[in-house]
């Protein structure tokens, strides 16, 4: 069994947003925990998971090139689709994958994974952890900063995003797990942490929310800087301004989707603002923080999109000032 464990090498290949490159390292971590090698995915492996992404039909392409080129690559290896498009899609994937695991069945990846190979590894103390599992432990964006995932799963319904159906487990983690992995951070030499997730500014612990977590990270001592990733308008509260008004650890920088300019546009997306309130909302960001960078997201395209409302979108995006746009193509 122990030359078993030594000799499991495991591989990903991630695809889509910041939510699955930190599951990928989660997940990666604890594979190493319970003895396999982790290793890059154009190396020679046993396992190779796919984390799938489908928030959009290109994506969802990409998830199934990705799993046909790697079957001609690793022939003999176990492959796994797991994630959003596993969740959505499993017919369309499961005649390129040995296993198939939806965002639903995450928690229990490893395990499935490992009896699926007729191992059941326990797990290492920690004098007999392998060297790799400190570089697998947590996703990097490089070497002073990593993901930080604090909830996952979403409660709105915009009429154009499948995530919460790819998603449908909504929940936070709580404070002191969030507090805890910051500090295992920080002592493996990071200085900054990015939160993630599906909807950030949703997050809540019994009766904290949002504003009061980052008043709690920004104590945590060697943690320099803490971003946001994308953050939604009605989630940016006065509460949130203030902490990031107070706190020198927080960047200065919020990505806050718009998608469209158009209130009717805005409308038939069942997005929960028109663009009055989004006016005063970005007013409101400068007025408190002068020096912040805002970005936001943009959808053109939408069935219902008229020239007119393209064009004034175009002008409400020149009237915002944003210090970058990321368009989709719908």
């Amino acid at each position: 069994m122990a030359e078993l464990r030594k000799r499991l090498r495991v591989a990903f290949a991630t695809l889509g947003c910041k939510a699955n490159q930190y599951e990928s390292g989660r997940l990666a971590a604890e594979f190493a925990e319970r003895g396999c090698e982790v290793v890059p995915a154009d190396s020679p492996c046993d396992v190779l998971i796919v984390n799938t992404c489908t928030v959009t039909n290109v994506a969802e392409s990409k998830s199934r090139a990705k799993l046909r080129r790697l079957k001609r690559e690793h022939p003999n290896a176990v492959l796994v689709a797991a994630g959003c498009s596993a969740e959505i899609n499993p017919d369309s994937l499961s005649p390129l994958a040995d296993l198939l695991v939806p965002n639903t069945g995450k928690a229990g990846l490893v395990d499935f994974v490992l009896a699926h190979r007729g191992l059941s590894l326990p797990i290492l103390t920690e004098d007999a952890v392998p060297a790799n599992v400190q570089t697998a432990r947590l996703p990097s964006l490089g070497r002073t900063r990593s993901l930080l995932m604090i909830q996952d799963g979403c409660e709105d319904n915009c009429s154009y995003c499948i995530i919460p159906r790819a998603r449908p487990l909504v929940q936070s983690r709580g404070a002191a797990d969030i507090l805890r992995e910051a500090s295992a951070l920080v002592e493996q030499g990071y200085k900054e942490i990015v939160l993630t997730g599906i909807s950030i500014g949703s997050w809540r612990d019994e009766d904290r929310r949002l504003h009061d977590l980052l008043a709690l990270l920004a104590e945590t001592t060697g943690l320099y800087r803490i971003r946001l990733s994308s953050i939604e308008p009605r989630t940016v509260t006065d509460s949130l301004l203030r902490v990031f008004a107070e706190e020198s650890a927080l960047c200065r920088h919020l990505h806050i989707p718009l998608q469209s300019g158009d209130d009717g546009v805005l409308a038939d997306m069942g997005r929960t603002y028109d663009t009055e309130a989004y006016r005063t909302l970005i007013r409101k960001v400068r007025k408190r923080l002068p020096d912040a960078g805002i970005a936001t997201d943009i959808i053109a395209g939408f069935p219902t999109e008229s020239q007119r409302a393209f064009f004034g979108t175009l002008q409400f995006c020149e009237e915002m000032d944003f210090c970058k746009i990321h368009v989709f193509p719908f």
